[in-house]
């Protein structure tokens, strides 16, 4: 009887600190597998020398006049995706857009991929990138990237969880 006490009481201690907020769950930033998670709750990741912004929401979300201006179609039925690439600097607050090459996929939780094609907008000094996804009310959709900002010598690996609200 000690014996299986002294076990449950080892097991509870891994499960107790497994459980801890290492900073490495999936919302809080690098996992194991080299991918920094994102989703609605924390939709940045700081890099070395970066910071990635990611937002999502349905396009119904949009005025009329905001998705005129990008050539957005406004539906139920679909998604945009947002994503900023910003260099630090010395200065907090003060982070400059920077270019980036960008290779994204995008796949629901059944693993139906979802083409998105990424738009780069430069509007003054801001710089960023828009795209559209099929999406269904309440849907999940996750977005795979691979970042390359302009004069980086590696990629930044990013995945962003959306769930759509698009009703």
């Amino acid at each position: 009887m000690g014996h299986v006490r002294s076990w449950i009481a080892v097991v509870l201690a891994v499960v107790t600190v497994g459980a801890c907020d290492s900073g490495q769950g999936p919302t809080a930033g690098s996992s194991t597998d080299g991918w920094t998670r994102l989703d609605a709750s924390r939709n940045y990741a700081e890099f070395s020398d970066y910071v990635v912004h990611v937002n999502g929401m349905s396009t119904v979300s949009l005025t009329p006049e905001i998705a005129a201006n990008y050539g957005i179609t406004r539906s139920e039925n679909r998604g945009m995706i947002n994503v900023v690439v910003l260099r630090k600097t010395a200065e907090v607050g003060m982070d400059t857009p920077v270019a980036a090459a960008i290779q994204l996929t995008a796949a629901n939780l059944t693993a139906q991929v979802k083409p998105v094609k990424l738009t780069e907008v430069r509007d003054g000094a801001s710089i960023y990138y828009l795209g559209v996804v099929s999406a269904d009310h309440l849907e999940t959709i996750n977005f795979d990237m691979n970042i390359r900002p302009e004069g980086a010598s590696r990629n930044l690996q990013v995945r962003y969880t959306h769930q759509f609200y698009t009703r």
